[in-house]
């Protein structure tokens, strides 16, 4: 099984959060909107927060110390350490500052990354004390996942997917999930993270009508200043986010 998180605009964050099993929120809008802060700083007790870098949305990863100011805003579980797609060597440069400065507070994630099978593996020695490894989805990140799989196997029982790519990919995640063995002494735990419930939702589209769910016509950062939908817009996005959860199983 895969637990669900979406990315959710201000004005809907108490009607959509209770449809996933926990909370992805983006570093940036923490630091500049007050009512998205309040939500996440005053959510149910025990209930998982993970604190995105925000690159997707900014064009760039807020450095660490922005991170640590939005973290103990909202008193975060898992940092996103900055990344950048390709940029094996700031990445593992960024990854060690930001463990070195918020593990003693925060579990630190880490996102794959390596131009080839051997920078690859690399980079995950590297970073191997990393609690959370997390796989991005502009990358064909099931490729990697089985050329490390053992490796990965060893070192990690919490791994996150950052964003869907496909329906047909998410289904493969979620078989892999629930059948591979990874630690004996405890169950690995998998998550993910979408916009694309709310952004095809905002056009009426369904997630499972076959089409590519790529290309949507919303930015990730609009999509969290969307203030009004209509009764049909929002039917559509509460099935597609049950179209995920069907799909995360």
């Amino acid at each position: 099984m895969i637990n669900l998180s979406m990315e959710i605009p201000t004005a809907y964050l108490n009607h959509w959060s209770p449809w996933c099993d926990l909370d992805f929120a983006l570093a940036h809008r923490v630091l500049e909107d007050k009512a998205y802060r309040e939500h996440y700083k005053n959510r149910t007790t025990g209930r998982e927060l993970i604190l995105d870098n925000s690159m997707h949305e900014l064009g760039f990863p807020l450095p660490t110390s922005d991170l640590k100011r939005a973290a103990d805003m909202v008193d975060a579980d898992i940092v996103v350490a900055p990344d950048r797609l390709g940029e094996v060597e700031n990445n593992r440069q960024w990854f060690h500052e930001t463990y070195d400065a918020l593990s003693s507070s925060y579990c630190i994630a880490v996102v794959m990354c390596g131009q080839d099978a051997e920078a690859r593996r690399n980079f995950l020695t590297d970073v191997c004390e990393a609690d959370v490894l997390m796989l991005p989805f502009r990358e064909p990140r099931l490729a990697w996942f089985e050329e490390n799989r053992t490796f990965i196997r060893q070192n990690w029982n919490r791994i996150h997917l950052l964003g869907v790519s496909e329906l047909a990919e998410l289904i493969a995640w979620s078989m892999i999930a629930s059948t591979e063995p990874f630690h004996t002494e405890r169950q690995v735990k998998w998550s993910v993270d979408t916009a694309k419930a709310v952004k095809w939702g905002l056009l009426l589209r369904h997630l499972d009508d076959g089409s590519s769910l790529r290309g949507a016509p919303m930015s990730s950062k609009d999509l969290l200043d969307v203030h009004s939908l209509s009764m049909d817009q929002q039917r559509v996005i509460r099935e597609n986010t049950h179209i995920l959860r069907t799909s995360c199983v």
